[in-house]
């Protein structure tokens, strides 16, 4: 089954909004946009190893390594490219590479289990000094690092990048049907692999290659160096493993005479699989060839957080250029690509298509977490397409650059300046938030302004508006749920070059709506039977329509709707409320939650207690009502003063609306997150009268669990699956 999630975390401008209020004004720039870059390949050199100089990596520390103003790497470089190996490891644990000065982001850049050795490209901006950062989580290890190239202004040398769609131009498994079929390495043996004339790489006029290369079949624990052929082995490793791992390791590779690459096994014996998915060259008139804007890391997709866990065979469509940092015209992005979560050996492949793929980005075992750096192509759209082959698997996308078409020009790019954000509060509930910024461009030109914003509890950023030349935009704040929001502003004086600054903003008023709304569809149940089509269709009708009347999309169902157990439909429409209003849905009911949830329907009462092992926490509503779309309505849309299920006086009065905002897990705070190792899990219960189709009384509840213990009955990726 393949799921796709195209653009799945851009929402339209119903969904934009809220009650804000300036914070964090004059922020620092997220991205100071400078002229792009040009690829310099250097021959592989040791720049650092721990185990002969100032030894392993504590827990939580860090250490600086001068990178650029070297003998290898020119003062002006603006990122460079390491291949950065862990060994020695105590613990399960991950390195990040950021800009020296920078604070340390959240992303990662390799990952491991206790004893393994490991190894990554990274391409890292160069931060103050001439510096990067590289700091280790957990235990203690020691650290490799050998540089490959760098990044600096384009001059005459060329290294403009040509993103493809990725390729594969060797594979040496017996049967593969591709080139180098049947020559698996042996130990300390070579193997040369033609790289130009195949998979889009020209015959003649590419300087350098991006590869993917994977070892696969391997009896002995062992390294693989890839290098130009026609030269000494440089002494270097590109990818390390255990015996009988499967491991994806990236590298960029200048081409050797006739356009090949070699590659060097030291021990064992191991299959070697190669993609291609770019190549360098001299010439800026080449097709598509563009020029680099490194980022400080910027996690750009977890779906842990957003999207949903990938399942066997499922592609996640998530859109990458325009988004956050990213400019609009990106052909391709530096990507750090990790799974983890996994319960099966599978192989995770990106690219700009959605379609089957041939090629792989990323290999894994059953349980393992992995890591490997991808210059991912993106579609004429500005999508990233990731398929996870088999199993489950969350998938983590850490960004630390985009590739923009030179256009053959070369010419340095202007930057505005002085971007400034202020958030002026709504004047009254369902009013609009108001955002106003000022920026100065080069040469008096009038910048385009595009707005962002992030939901509290996610971490997509939500299309406000685009590429307007109105210094202020208003945010709708009536579709808006309680919570802290993250406002952003970019400042474009010209296609590709953006200068941001991020500005925090929080809910001061409740969302809630200031009256209930009439229980319209009572009379048709009463008349036509309380499990009729009529009934339920005139039920969903008064959600549809208060839905509406708040400026929300109106509710995706599945096609099975109509089908399913009330319970289900309960959990299914909570759900959709939930995404409707730019919050992540949960991800699906267990037994214990629901087994909880009816001991609450049964006694007409929330809950009395968790009844789930290792919770940590809950949130329940319940009414007497007849069926799951009711119960809803009047949870969400009839639950102030006056209510039959709670006795306010007045709407900012202690509970009033508090079904709603457990539903959206919302407190006057902001939204409830899981902490780390737990995830949200539902339950759901409705209890019918015997003889009659009527149903006394209806639970919903969230539970706080540990992840591990987790297993579902019904998922919502089987109501998006349906429809949903």
């Amino acid at each position: 089954m393949r799921e796709s999630f195209t653009r799945w975390f851009v929402v339209g401008l119903m969904l934009t909004g809220g009650v804000l209020a300036a914070a964090g004004q004059g922020a620092a720039p997220v991205l100071a946009a400078s002229t792009g870059g040009a690829y310099q390949p250097v021959t592989p050199t040791r720049l650092l190893d721990t185990r002969g100089h100032g030894g392993p990596l504590g827990a939580g520390a860090s250490l600086t390594l001068r990178v650029a103003g070297t003998p290898e790497v020119p003062a002006g470089a603006t990122a460079v490219a390491l291949n950065v190996t862990a060994t020695n490891t105590t613990s399960s644990g991950y390195l990040t590479l950021y800009p020296a000065g920078e604070a340390a982001p959240l992303a990662s850049n390799l990952n491991w289990s206790a004893g393994e050795t490991v190894a990554n490209l990274a391409i890292v901006p160069v931060g103050s000094g001439g510096s990067v950062t590289i700091r280790n989580a957990r235990g203690s290890t020691q650290v490799v690092v050998d540089l490959q190239g760098y990044f600096a202004p384009q001059g005459s040398a060329g290294g403009y990048y040509v993103p493809l769609t990725p390729s594969r131009v060797a594979d040496t498994r017996p049967g593969s049907g591709e080139p180098d079929s049947g020559r698996a390495l042996g130990p300390r043996s070579v193997l040369n692999i033609q790289v130009s004339g195949l998979g889009g790489v020209p015959s003649t006029g590419a300087t350098a290659v991006v590869l993917n290369v994977t070892a696969t079949a391997t009896t002995a624990a062992g390294f693989l160096s890839v290098y130009p052929q026609g030269v000494a082995w440089p002494g270097t490793s590109t990818l390390d493993w255990r015996a009988g791992e499967s491991v994806a390791g990236r590298v960029i590779v200048p081409l050797g005479p006739g356009g090949m690459v070699a590659v060097y096994n030291l021990a064992g014996s191991t299959d070697v699989v190669v993609d291609v998915s770019g190549f360098f060259t001299e010439a800026s008139a080449t097709p598509g060839a563009s020029l680099f804007y490194p980022l400080p890391p910027r996690r750009m997709l977890d779906t842990r957080v957003d999207g949903g866990t990938l399942r066997t065979g499922q592609t996640m469509v998530a859109q990458m250029a325009g988004i956050g940092p990213i400019a609009a015209q990106a052909s391709a992005v530096v990507a750090n690509l990790t799974v983890t979560g996994t319960n099966a050996s599978s192989f995770l492949a990106a690219g700009p298509s959605a379609s089957a793929p041939k090629t792989s980005d990323l290999n894994w075992s059953a349980g393992a977490t992995a890591s490997n750096l991808d210059i991912a192509t993106l579609s004429q759209g500005g999508d990233l397409a990731l398929y996870n082959a088999l199993g489950r698997a969350e998938a983590v996308v850490d960004v630390s650059g985009y590739f923009v078409p030179a256009g053959g020009t070369g010419t340095a790019a202007a930057v505005c300046s002085g971007l400034k954000v202020t958030v002026t509060n709504a004047p009254s509930p369902g009013g609009q938030a108001s955002v106003s910024v000022q920026a100065s461009c080069p040469g008096g030109t009038t910048p385009a302004y595009t707005f962002w914003y992030q939901s509290p509890g996610t971490s997509g950023w939500h299309l406000g508006t685009t590429s307007i030349s109105n210094s202020t935009f208003g945010y709708p704040s009536r579709a808006m749920v309680v919570g802290t929001y993250r406002i952003l502003v970019w400042a474009s004086s010209q296609p590709g070059v953006f200068q941001g600054v991020e500005a925090s903003a929080a809910t001061t008023v409740t969302t809630n709506p200031s009256t209930n709304l009439t229980d319209s569809f009572a009379g048709t149940c009463y008349n036509d039977g309380y499990t009729s089509s009529s009934c339920l269709g005139a039920g969903l009708a008064a959600i549809q329509a208060a839905q509406a009347d708040e400026g929300v999309p109106a509710l995706k169902l599945p096609s099975d709707f109509a089908g399913l157990s009330q319970p289900v439909q309960e959990f299914v429409l909570a759900d959709a409320e939930r995404v409707s209003r730019g919050l992540p849905a949960i991800a699906g009911l267990t037994q214990a939650a629901n087994a909880n949830a009816l001991q609450g329907a049964s006694t007409n009462s929330d809950p009395n207690g968790l009844g789930v092992r290792g919770a940590i926490g809950f949130a329940s509503v319940w009414a007497e009502d007849y069926g799951a779309v009711a119960a809803t309505f009047d949870w969400m849309y009839n639950d102030g003063p006056g209510s039959n299920n709670l006795d306010c006086t007045a709407t900012d009065s202690a509970g009033c609306w508090g079904h709603r905002d457990n539903i959206l897990l919302n407190t006057r705070a902001g939204t409830w997150a899981a902490p780390a190792g737990y995830t949200w899990v539902g339950g759901a219960a409705c209890t019918p009268i015997s003889g009659i189709s009527y149903f006394n009384s209806c639970t919903l509840e969230w539970v706080l669990v540990p992840s591990s213990s987790v297993s579902y009955q019904y998922t919502w990726s089987q109501a998006v699956a349906a429809g949903a």
